[in-house]
């Protein structure tokens, strides 16, 4: 069997977040990029902080045999975990993505956004 290619995408975990919109965008920046994906995978952290969620999805298709081909990480305006002071800076999110990507050996940039919660827009950094 052919190994899948994989997104990674860390978001919030705000219910407004559409992810079928999230989805599409991340698409079309895959294309963008000149990359392709088999999957599209989105997954949730408070104020979208890197954490285990990410780790363990990683864990979780590499040891399918699939590889990790695009990784990032989205912000949102509105974000309730940023009010409350939960939220990391995006900078240090990236870092820590980064970081997580080097150390597992990922061969995949990591990249960073935003999105306007009222529409779901990602603006790409």
């Amino acid at each position: 069997m052919e190994a899948k290619r994989v997104a990674i995408v860390q978001v919030c975990v705000d219910d407004r977040l559409d992810h079928a919109k999230i989805r599409a965008q991340v698409a079309e920046k895959l294309r963008t990029i000149h990359l392709s994906a088999d999957r599209i995978i989105l997954v949730n952290e408070i104020g979208g902080n890197f954490g285990a969620n990410f780790r363990n999805t990683v864990d979780v298709f590499r040891s399918q045999g699939a590889q990790i081909v695009f990784c990032a990480t989205l912000h949102h305006d509105d974000c309730g975990a940023a009010a409350a002071g939960r939220r990391q800076p995006l900078e240090q999110t990236i870092a820590e993505i980064a970081g997580y990507v080097a150390g597992e050996h990922l061969d995949c940039s990591v990249y960073a956004g935003e999105i306007l919660t009222n529409t779901n827009e990602v603006t790409w950094r």
